[in-house]
């Protein structure tokens, strides 16, 4: 435990970006183990203890914890992830929430930027009334998503869609009530200033244009196509006032930091 403590005290990335104990604590889950059998010296094979070790100082050095552990836990579940999809993060359980409550009764919903399929799944694990179609632009977003529909048992409610937002139709989509939503809202100059093991993730799905709202902007022009829909999005901390603007309405949902989280307009 030392020597690992030591091994994140030096890096001023994980110093910054990584908590030593949740780090440590997902490896180590990895491999079967829990932090008690480093605090209580509880016996670690020697190759395991290597891999933990290996696992640890790639994390602590940048690589994205994710990918090295090919899962992440999100509101309820745990979900399949790889290089080239986002990270689902705890920032994004408001969304879910705030789709849970507001996406109508016995309605299909459009979960678009799916990526691992994190948010339109937790969805309908909360709602049993509900079905889905999860839409991505990303080959890579389209395994992951499948596979992650697979694992949770899924299939009958839910299916993947291959989506370019800006060239394909919404029309094509089917009927659907709402649109859940969490974009690329990362303003391109941002961009810039993320975090080492962030920037490895796609950046596909993080950069939102010069203002970050190139996605939002796009449906504020479809509002008439989208008459009746009820929207749910995902939007910066200081995005809130911004989209009020572009729709002409809505409501503003804050996280448990007090920062804009979630936009949410009946059309």
């Amino acid at each position: 435990m030392r020597e690992l403590k030591k091994i994140w005290e030096e890096s001023e990335f994980a110093r910054e970006n990584l908590s030593f104990h949740e780090t440590l604590s997902l490896i180590l889950e990895k491999k079967g183990y829990t932090l008690d059998h480093l605090l209580l010296e509880k016996e670690i094979d020697k190759e395991s203890l290597e891999e933990i070790t290996s696992l640890f100082k790639r994390a602590v050095n940048g690589e994205v914890l994710g990918y090295l552990l090919g899962k992440v836990p999100f509101y309820d579940s745990e979900f399949f992830v790889k290089e080239g999809v986002l990270v689902p993060r705890r920032d994004s359980e408001t969304l879910v929430e705030c789709a849970i409550e507001n996406v109508p009764k016995n309605a299909h919903f459009i979960d678009m930027c799916t990526g691992s399929g994190c948010i339109g799944l937790s969805i309908l694990l909360k709602r049993d009334d509900l079905t889905a179609t999860l839409c991505d632009i990303s080959p890579v977003s389209e395994e992951v998503a499948k596979e992650n529909i697979s694992r949770l048992s899924l299939k009958d409610r839910c299916s993947f869609c291959s989506f370019d937002l800006f060239s394909d139709r919404l029309e094509s989509l089917g009927d659907f009530s709402a649109i859940v939503m969490n974009p690329p809202y990362i303003t391109t100059e941002q961009m810039k200033a993320l975090p080492e093991n962030v920037k490895k993730e796609p950046a596909l799905a993080l950069d939102g244009g010069p203002d970050g709202l190139k996605f939002y902007r796009f449906l504020a022009e479809k509002k008439d196509t989208l008459r009746g829909k009820t929207l749910i999005f995902e939007i910066g901390y200081d995005e809130g006032e911004s989209l009020v603007s572009l729709f002409g309405g809505g409501k503003i949902i804050k996280d448990l930091s007090k920062n804009d989280r979630v936009f949410i307009i009946k059309l």
